[in-house]
């Protein structure tokens, strides 16, 4: 394989950003599948350290199956696109809880998929 990739985050003010990222594996030959994308509007920042900070974004996001194992993003998995929304919150210090909702197409086969993640919650 032979995988290249390009991010970036631009930050507008203190609340609001914009996340991307483009991967492509130049030796896949159908064009759906050797292709990753996404794109992220972010409003503020849950701080794990900073009790009452919250967070919360929408995503577009193409994840192709012969660029990706496994994405880092835990609303969408490998070979899916679609829509993304979710928010973090941190109640206490070192205690991060966030709940996700991805709805989106299988690449391949056409599917709907949706998913609703659960609250989780991190402690450090």
């Amino acid at each position: 394989m032979n995988i290249w990739s390009v991010g970036g985050l631009y930050r507008f003010d203190n609340n609001w950003g914009l996340l991307g990222q483009y991967a492509v594996n130049t030796e896949s030959d159908n064009s759906d599948d050797k292709q990753a994308y996404m794109a992220e509007l972010q409003y503020k920042n849950a701080n794990i350290a900073d009790p009452g900070s919250w967070g919360a974004y929408v995503a577009y996001r193409h994840f192709g199956k012969d660029v990706t194992i496994v994405t880092t993003y835990k609303d969408v998995f490998n070979n899916q696109k679609g829509f993304a929304i979710g928010a973090s919150y941190v109640p206490v210090e070192n205690l991060l809880a966030s709940v996700k909702y991805f709805d989106g197409k299988d690449i391949r086969l056409h599917d709907s998929v949706a998913y609703i993640w659960t609250p989780k919650l991190k402690i450090k």
